[in-house]
């Protein structure tokens, strides 16, 4: 260590309020502050100390950090609470649509038929010797083309 490292320190050499905030590498300059009224100062290329020109002005009230937004936050979770909502409209539609097993009260002479996998509006009519129409009119709604496996319907008593 030489013996004027000791007088090599920015106290030293700066101009008083002077304080060093950074460096460009690129163009090999130092930058200074001004700590009386915030200007920014540049020192001369590839060296660090030596004449200081002016570059500009500090903003005088510009926050450093912003700090996020209740709706940016809020923009995150939008799609999560989409989901749950979807899901849970999915199981109120499910549990409030009438369930295959309901109970079926069917007049006179007529019988509840519970429908097996294969059966068909002809199938079961033909098989109590009546017609489709009649089913149809045991049955008001009902649709033939989507007969479901374990739907209860009435058909007429076996003559």
């Amino acid at each position: 260590m030489s013996r004027y490292d000791v007088l090599d320190t920015d106290e030293e050499r700066l101009p008083d309020g002077m304080e060093r905030v950074g460096y460009d590498a690129e163009e090999q300059r130092y930058t200074y502050r001004d700590a009386a009224d915030g200007s920014l100062w540049r020192g001369a290329e590839g060296a660090r100390y030596g004449r200081l020109e002016r570059t500009g002005e500090v903003m005088p009230h510009a926050p450093s950090f912003h700090p996020p937004s209740t709706k940016e936050a809020l923009r995150y979770l939008l799609p999560f609470f989409l989901l749950i909502c979807v899901f849970l409209l999915g199981v109120y539609y499910l549990l409030s649509s009438p369930s295959v097993g309901t109970s079926i009260e069917c007049f006179g002479t007529n019988e509840v038929y519970v429908v097996k996998g294969g059966d068909s509006c002809w199938a079961i009519a033909d098989a109590r010797r009546s017609s489709v129409e009649e089913l149809l009119a045991l049955n008001p709604g009902l649709r033939c083309e989507g007969l479901g496996v374990g739907r209860r319907i009435c058909v007429p008593g076996a003559h």
